[in-house]
């Protein structure tokens, strides 16, 4: 679900409304019923889009089960073979910007362009999407905490799709760490 969704769900609403109420109580009443009703209905689709946008972005906090350090090369393995192809920018990589490894912090960007718009007139758009991650040992497990930032106008179809791949990989990656 999209932002797009909210838009054509509320233009569809408010011209079945503006039909309805329009051919029952007068044009006054079907421009007003039309604008409530569009309006409502996007802000019901906004408002689930930016309920899931946010859970995606705070996903919640993970139990790895390794010790720190092992948990700590996951992270870091990941970021460094995880990859976004667009196509403007070609293959973009994670790059780590900070990181302390005695209090478990890391800090990760990726920079890239994505091309929106028609195909005939399309508008080149920058996207930086930054990880927060915190890993805390926890007995015989790592307490795990990523946060994402976007930095980016203009939807996030490529930035969802890259956090989602992201996560994946690090799931992937800890199975793969706790079977050896």
């Amino acid at each position: 679900m999209n932002q797009g969704t909210g838009w054509l769900a509320g233009i569809g609403v408010g011209l079945v409304a503006l039909i309805l109420v329009g051919g029952f109580a007068g044009p006054l009443f079907g421009v007003l019923g039309a604008g409530l009703a569009g309006y409502y209905t996007y802000k019901y689709f906004d408002d689930k889009y930016q309920v899931q946008l946010n859970a995606m972005l705070n996903p919640p906090v993970e139990y790895w089960p390794l010790r720190m350090e092992e948990a700590w090369l996951c992270l870091e393995e990941v970021l460094d073979t995880c990859t976004m192809q667009t196509g403007v920018s070609g293959v973009s990589h994670w790059r780590v910007t900070s990181k302390d490894n005695n209090r478990g912090i890391l800090k990760a960007q990726i920079d890239f362009k994505q091309a929106l718009g028609s195909p005939a007139d399309p508008k080149i758009f920058p996207r930086t999407v930054i990880m927060d991650a915190e890993l805390t040992p926890e007995e015989d497990s790592t307490k795990v905490e990523i946060k994402y930032n976007i930095h980016s106008p203009s939807g996030n179809g490529m930035v969802t799709d890259l956090i989602k791949t992201t996560q994946g990989s690090l799931r992937n990656r800890v199975a793969i760490a706790k079977e050896a």
